[in-house]
């Protein structure tokens, strides 16, 4: 996602690298896309602009920590991965009290 696409709601590109974190409304509706492992994909959408994302959070209170490392190990790596072979988080959150990373909405296809 480019910042010429940004929604209005979007952070904008300079801020992440400050450290701020991107904050849900409480308007969000989330949708449960997956889980992988300890992981869980949820889609977020603002009823009102319509405008999507996609956060990964921790699934459970006894995966929290395992779930968490990982995802800001992965935060920590951002800037080292490439949107021509991976999903590169744009931000992090707090999701019911857990660590989150928020991600553009991007094209996938569950498999069993």
């Amino acid at each position: 996602m480019n910042e010429h696409t940004s929604p209005a709601f979007w952070p904008a590109r300079g801020s992440l690298h400050e450290g701020r974190a991107f904050v849900l409304k409480e308007d969000v509706i989330f949708t449960v896309l997956a889980q992988e492992g300890g992981i869980s994909w949820m889609n977020g959408r603002h009823p009102q602009s319509g405008g999507s994302f996609i956060i990964a959070t921790a699934v459970s209170d006894e995966e929290e920590e395992r779930a968490t490392r990982l995802l800001k190990n992965e935060f920590a790596l951002r800037d080292r991965l490439h949107d021509g072979w991976a999903i590169r988080p744009v931000a992090s959150t707090q999701y019911r009290g857990r660590f989150a990373l928020v991600y553009a909405p991007f094209c996938f296809e569950l498999r069993a």
